[in-house]
């Protein structure tokens, strides 16, 4: 079976999108039917991407994330800021990208072209994040209108749409009603590495003194956009009282120029502001952790809370969006509007010891239920199931 795997969307290995790909594919490749199957990935590279370092970085994390996967590289016309919209709202010369023709297309980041390819065509629609933007302002309408049709183009097309949480299905269906019967809830899993026996003191130390978390630490992980909400968080962090303020910090795995300015104003010494955290060193960096904060405004699923869950640390998120479903019971829920509300959690989850206790014991046993394994068997269940029709 030849399976085509477009890719120009998922040259940040450090994406959470590119995770669950480069995780999925790796479960994939442990079962039978990898044998049988050759993956060619397309991806389009910008002028800038086209030689000297940039190309060879892009090849090196490509090689490194997307094992036995065989990468064509073509070369756009297209400048970075349109690249996006033009790759999901014009027609599409597959032949050029992806050479042969395959037997299954793959579209892993939300969208797929307006010229449905010649085979069975599958999209993993992560959420519906761009279509919850705020909407005042000429530039933001544009911005919702053109991912409105890129969905659009993507549900119209996909003869199965993969999505991450019942949640984030509804909202499809919701918004696209010819998606029903396409969809199909597949959960991402969990990295292995997250599960194991706590990092050693020597590792904890060295990730402490290296990221300045201090002894104690409340953590975020993830990329700042408007809806992970970190401007509540830093304010709610402020709400604290100064005697968990002062042997608490909160630690924000990256940060906008927004952010950074936010933080100057408040002038709390115990905010710790990161540019990322090295793959080594993150498994040590959540098990690490005091607690870890989600209290995102809406998400597709919510990676870094499961992690969190089965790295045995007491994790707060919202209380809407799919992130009750994925944390189920196990996790301290608050109102991601409310500063107070997400204040009151942090509180709560340092001072009462019983409550903490219950959060690491249910969340060792939630986690569980997300493995990498059953994300990859249910993706060539559902594409043998539409193959074979």
């Amino acid at each position: 079976m030849k399976v085509a795997l477009y890719l120009t969307d998922n040259k940040n290995p450090h994406d959470g999108v590119t995770k669950v790909l480069q995780e999925t594919l790796k479960a994939f490749a442990k079962t039978g039917l990898s044998e049988k199957t050759e993956i060619t990935g397309g991806v389009l590279l910008l002028r800038k991407e086209r030689r000297g370092a940039r190309r060879a970085a892009i090849e090196a994390d490509f090689r490194e994330t997307m094992p036995g996967v065989k990468i064509r590289y073509k070369n756009t016309a297209y400048p970075k800021k349109i690249l996006a919209p033009a790759e999901y709202l014009l027609p599409m010369n597959y032949k050029k990208i992806f050479g042969e023709k395959a037997d299954v297309y793959i579209f892993p980041l939300n969208y797929c072209p307006a010229n449905k390819p010649k085979g069975l065509t599958a999209v993993i629609i992560h959420d519906l994040t761009p279509l919850h933007a705020p909407k005042n302002g000429l530039k933001a309408a544009v911005k919702r209108w053109i991912h409105k049709k890129m969905y659009k183009n993507a549900v119209k097309n996909a003869d199965v749409i993969f999505t991450v949480s019942r949640h984030s299905e509804s909202e499809i269906l919701s918004y696209y009603p010819m998606a029903k019967g396409k969809t199909v809830v597949n959960y991402c899993g969990t990295d292995a590495a997250f599960f194991a026996e706590p990092s050693p003191k020597e590792k904890c130390a060295e990730v402490k003194e290296k990221y300045n978390t201090g002894e104690k630490y409340f953590l975020f992980v993830g990329q700042d956009r408007e809806n992970k909400n970190l401007a509540r968080l830093l304010n709610a962090y402020a709400l604290l009282p100064e005697e968990i303020r002062k042997n608490h910090k909160l630690v924000i795995a990256n940060h906008s120029r927004e952010l950074k300015e936010q933080a100057e104003k408040l002038a709390l010494p115990g905010v710790v502001l990161l540019n990322g955290i090295e793959n080594d060193d993150i498994a040590a960096v959540v098990q690490c952790a005091g607690a870890l904060m989600l209290v995102s405004t809406f998400e597709g699923f919510g990676l870094p809370l499961v992690e969190a869950m089965a790295a045995g640390v007491p994790a707060i998120t919202s209380n809407v969006s799919c992130l009750p479903e994925v944390a189920g019971g196990a996790a301290l829920l608050a109102d991601p509007y409310s500063e107070k509300s997400i204040a009151e959690a942090m509180e709560r989850v340092i001072t009462d010891e019983a409550l903490r206790e219950e959060l690491i014991e249910k969340g060792r046993v939630r986690a569980k239920d997300f493995t990498w394994e059953n994300t990859a068997n249910t993706f060539a269940k559902e594409i043998g199931k539409r193959l074979c029709k």
